[in-house]
C-alpha cells in the first residue's frame, strides 16, 4: 500500500501524458496497463458555501485516501480541479481496473469531515486500459470517453470499449471535422434573450455556438468546444463566433437602448499580445458600439491566466468593452483577485439559480454573490431562469438581468429579430 505523507500535485496534461509514456513502456510484456480517470463532484457547491479553504481539504483528503488503495507501484495524480487520475501498470487484465475502481468508489463513500462539517461527496470513473505501449497516447481520450459515458448512464463508473465509444457523442472524430465545419460554413450563432428584470424589457442576448453538421444533426459546443481547445482550433472558431455575432448585432434594431451581444471567450486566448487589437478592429468593421460587446469568460479558467490576462482585460475594460465573468461561484478565486478585476459583469451559475427556489443554501449563494456585485458596482445576471417564481425571487432581491428558458431558448438569428419584434414594448411570457 502506498502511504499518504503529501498531498498530491497538480500535473499539466502535457507531463501527465508523459507520465503515461512511461509507464506504457516499462509495463511488463502481455499485462494490461490500467487508467482511472476520477470525477469528484459537488466541489464547486461546497467552494461557494464553505469557501475554497474546505474544498481543497476535501480535494486533499480524497487523494489520500486513493493512496491507501495503491499498489506501491500505482501513480496518483491530480490532473484538473476536480479529477484525479490513477495509472495501474502490470495489470492481469481489465477486471483488475474494474476492481480498482469500486475500491476508489467505496473510499469516497466514507463523509468527509472538515471541522465540525461531515460533506458527503460522489465520484464518476472513466476506465480505460490496454496492452500495447503503442496505444498509450491513446489511454487518456479512452478513459475520458468511458468518464463520459458514465456521467451520460448516471452509474459510477465504466470501462472503455468499441461500443460504448460509438455510443459516445464525444467518439467522434472532433479535430478533422471542425476544420471542415469552419471551411464549409456549418457553424452557426444562436442567441437566447436577456431580461433587465427592473424594466421588464430585453437588453441583449448572448451568442451560442451551434453545429450544423451534416450526418449528426445540430450539436451544442458541450462535444467540441473542448476539442477545439485541445487542437488550437479554438482560435479559428473564436474569431468566427465574434465576427458572426458582431455583424448580426450590427443589425439589431435599438429597443429603450442599444441591445448588448454577449460572446464566449477562452481565457487562453486573452494570452494573446494581439487579441485586445483584435477585438477592437473587429468592432470598427462591423460598426458595434464597444459598449454593447459583452466578452464572457469562465471564472475557472480566468483565475488560472489571470497574471498572463490582465494586461488584455484591463485594455479591453479601458475601451468601454464589458468584461463578464461566468459561473461565478464555481470557481476558486478569492476577495484578492476580485477586488482588481477589470470586469463590469458576474454571471450568476445556473446550478445555483435552478435550485434556489428549493434550496436554502443555494438561495443564501444566489443572494450573497448578487450582494457582493452590488458592493463592487457590478451588474449581475442570473442564468437558469426556468419559472416565473425564481424570476420573481431575483427580482426581489435586486438581481439586473434574467436569462433562462421561461424566458427564451436559443435560436437562429431570424427567429431572435421576429422575438424582438414581439417584445419591443416589453417582454410577454410565451
Amino acid at each position: 500500500m502506498a502511504s499518504a505523507v503529501a498531498p498530491v500535485a497538480r500535473i499539466t496534461r502535457d507531463a501527465f501524458t508523459a507520465r503515461l509514456d512511461d509507464a506504457a513502456a516499462s509495463n511488463p510484456g502481455g499485462r494490461t496497463l490500467g487508467l482511472l480517470v476520477i470525477r469528484v463532484h459537488h466541489l464547486r457547491r461546497v467552494n461557494a458555501t464553505f469557501g475554497h479553504a474546505v474544498s481543497d481539504r476535501i480535494l486533499t483528503d480524497f487523494g489520500d485516501r486513493l493512496r491507501t488503495i495503491a499498489r506501491g507501484h500505482d501513480e496518483i495524480h491530480l490532473i484538473a480541479d476536480d479529477e484525479y487520475a490513477m495509472i495501474l501498470p502490470n495489470l492481469t487484465n481489465r477486471g483488475h481496473a474494474e476492481l480498482a475502481a469500486n475500491k476508489a468508489i467505496r473510499a469516497a463513500a466514507e463523509p468527509f469531515t472538515v471541522g465540525k462539517t461531515a460533506h458527503t461527496m460522489a465520484i464518476t470513473i472513466g476506465i480505460g486500459t490496454s496492452t500495447n505501449a503503442a496505444e498509450a497516447a491513446q489511454l487518456l481520450q479512452r478513459a475520458e470517453l468511458a468518464l463520459a459515458s458514465a456521467e451520460s448512464a448516471h452509474t459510477p463508473y465504466a470501462a472503455y470499449a468499441d461500443a460504448t465509444a460509438r455510443a459516445t457523442a464525444l467518439d467522434w472524430d472532433i479535430e478533422t471535422e471542425l476544420t471542415d465545419a469552419l471551411a464549409h460554413s456549418e457553424l452557426e450563432m444562436y442567441y437566447q434573450p436577456q431580461l433587465e428584470i427592473a424594466s421588464n424589457r430585453i437588453c441583449g442576448a448572448e451568442a451560442l455556438m451551434r453545429w450544423h453538421h451534416p450526418e449528426r444533426g445540430l450539436i451544442t459546443p458541450d462535444f467540441f468546444i473542448g476539442a477545439a481547445e485541445r487542437t488550437n482550433q479554438i482560435r479559428p472558431i473564436t474569431w468566427s463566433a465574434l465576427n458572426m455575432a458582431l455583424q448580426r448585432a450590427g443589425e439589431w434594431p435599438t429597443l429603450k437602448l442599444p441591445l448588448k451581444i454577449g460572446v464566449n471567450i477562452s481565457a487562453g486566448l486573452l494570452s494573446d499580445r494581439e487579441f485586445a487589437a483584435l477585438v477592437l478592429n473587429a468592432i470598427g468593421i462591423w460598426g458595434v458600439a464597444p459598449q454593447r460587446l459583452v466578452l464572457e469568460i469562465t471564472e475557472t479558467a480566468l483565475m488560472r491566466e489571470l497574471e498572463k490576462s490582465y494586461a488584455t482585460l484591463k485594455r479591453l475594460h479601458d475601451a468601454g468593452i464589458t468584461i463578464s465573468i461566468d459561473d461565478f461561484g464555481t470557481g476558486y478565486s478569492s476577495f484578492a483577485y476580485f477586488r482588481n478585476l477589470p470586469a463590469r459583469e458576474i454571471k450568476v451559475d445556473k446550478d445555483f439559480v435552478i435550485k434556489m427556489l428549493k434550496n436554502d443554501k443555494d438561495h443564501h449563494i444566489v443572494e450573497s454573490l448578487i450582494g457582493l456585485a452590488r458592493k463592487f458596482e457590478l451588474r449581475t445576471v442570473a442564468e437558469g431562469v426556468t419559472d416565473e417564481a425564481t424570476l420573481d425571487a431575483l427580482r426581489d432581491l435586486d438581481c439586473d438581468v434574467a436569462q433562462g428558458y421561461y424566458l427564451a431558448e436559443p435560436m437562429p438569428h431570424d427567429e431572435f429579430m421576429e422575438f424582438l419584434d414581439r417584445n419591443r414594448r416589453g417582454w410577454q411570457p410565451g
